[in-house]
């Protein structure tokens, strides 16, 4: 068997394997708050450990919701990976090239690596401006 397409399988069975095993060990937040309301009952009523927990149960429950600010940037995420794609593939053209390309290899190989945090920083739900933007 080819080398190649043999790695292809391994990893694209460990990602399969990873995702099915991880699925019985996912939490519910909602149990989690519903154990702790029965928790925080069978406290005495002026206790500070009740009110710690029943502070931190309000906020896991507003957590719930959903805030109609927060959203994601599809078009930087996007943009990312196309600038992405463009230098991971001038990466490989230069280096096959070889000799002083591998100047080049090493510059957009650099670039390449950077839209990396910069396209998880547009996927991830934050507060943002009409234009996209991440709001202050």
């Amino acid at each position: 068997m080819n080398p190649d397409v043999l790695v292809a399988v391994v990893g694209a069975a460990a990602l399969v394997l990873t995702t099915w095993f991880r699925q019985p060990f996912r939490r519910n937040p909602r149990d989690h708050i519903e154990r702790d309301i029965k928790i925080a009952a069978d406290l005495p009523a002026e206790s500070e450990a009740r009110k710690r927990l029943e502070g931190d149960i309000e906020r896991r429950v507003e957590g719930l919701v959903p805030d109609p600010k927060m959203r994601r940037d599809w078009f930087g995420f996007v943009l990312a990976l196309i600038f992405m794609s463009v230098f991971g593939f001038l990466t490989w053209r230069f280096w096959a090239w070889g000799g002083w390309w591998n100047i080049g290899t090493a510059v957009f190989g650099s670039l390449a690596l950077v839209m990396v945090p910069l396209a998880v920083r547009e996927l991830r739900k934050a507060p943002r401006d009409a234009q996209g933007r991440l709001a202050d």
